[in-house]
């Protein structure tokens, strides 16, 4: 993360004197393709469409913020890793376990830990952005943000690809007046622009403080 602070504060020291003018907008990548989402269905062999992916969190660092969020809630054993029964990435949700209409993600462990799941990827999206608005904001410079539009297994009860959550194309693209204050992603407020949303997007909080403008499509 301080190395995109660095790179961004950099970018605004060199060209101080082309921003709010030439430059005036800025996109900022929050993720693969620049998109607000984990990499949960690679563009290699591993995955086809349409797959359900698979969930990103069995690095030592995602290991120890579920474990922290587990003992938080009294509940240790939550924390030894991931769903064990939640697929593979080419399979479909009636395939699995916890993606099944009567599967866990329903239970008090799956709301747990899709709560869980979601909110780092907020969190991510605050601590970028809060970056590029205090390198480019301060000099008039409107911040974009890009959105996945999930679509496929919409219908499925766990919204399984939405949860994960992966990538459609196009993307929906946010424009937002960047506020000296307003370090909070702009993400919420690109998703209140679809209807209905994904599961994901209901899962995620409100953020954005300040009055943004959005624009977005849909696929």
């Amino acid at each position: 993360m301080q190395a995109y602070a660095d790179f961004m504060a950099a970018f605004s020291q060199r060209y101080r004197h082309l921003l709010g003018s030439t430059i005036t907008d800025a996109e900022v990548g929050l993720g693969p393709q620049g998109e607000l989402r984990y990499p949960s269905t690679p563009s290699d062999r591993r995955w086809s469409f349409p797959g359900i992916g698979e969930f990103q969190c069995y690095d030592r660092f995602m290991l120890a913020s579920l474990q922290a969020a587990a003992q938080h809630v009294g509940q240790p054993h939550w924390g030894l890793g991931g769903p064990h029964d939640a697929g593979t990435y080419t399979q479909w949700p009636h395939q699995t376990g916890f993606f099944h209409p009567r599967g866990s993600w329903a239970s008090e462990y799956g709301s747990f830990f899709l709560q869980w799941y979601s909110s780092l990827l907020t969190r991510h999206a605050e601590r970028v952005l809060a970056s590029a608005s205090a390198a480019l904001g301060r000099h008039g410079v409107q911040l974009h943000a890009r959105l996945p539009v999930l679509h496929w297994w919409y219908n499925q009860a766990a919204h399984a690809v939405s949860t994960l959550p992966t990538p459609p194309p196009p993307a929906l693209c946010v424009l937002a007046r960047p506020q000296q204050q307003a370090a909070h992603a702009m993400a919420a407020a690109a998703l209140g622009a679809l209807s209905p949303l994904p599961a994901c997007a209901r899962r995620l909080p409100t953020l954005l403080r300040g009055r943004p403008e959005v624009a977005g499509r849909r696929p």
